[in-house]
């Protein structure tokens, strides 16, 4: 066998919380906007996602889909 260390691995990384939103404009949804939260405060990871054609975004940090760290961030669309 082998043995491949630091693979898949969760080491420094701090908990996530699911995160779901919508992008709108003038009340109609926005397509294709990248969405990033950006932290406030020191040692918090960046969050982002990207809204589908009804402008709802998933928020991932380090897994796909797996959400936000608790905390106070700037948010950003692009």
């Amino acid at each position: 066998g082998l043995l491949l260390a630091g693979c898949n691995s969760t080491e420094g990384r701090v908990q996530t919380h699911k995160v779901k939103g919508k992008v709108t404009y003038n009340g109609a949804p926005v397509a294709s906007a990248t969405v990033t939260f950006a932290p406030q405060e020191k040692g918090t990871p960046t969050a982002m996602g990207i809204t589908d054609g009804q402008g709802v975004y998933t928020l991932t940090t380090y897994d796909s889909g797996d959400g936000a760290a608790a905390g106070i961030y700037k948010v950003l669309v692009y």
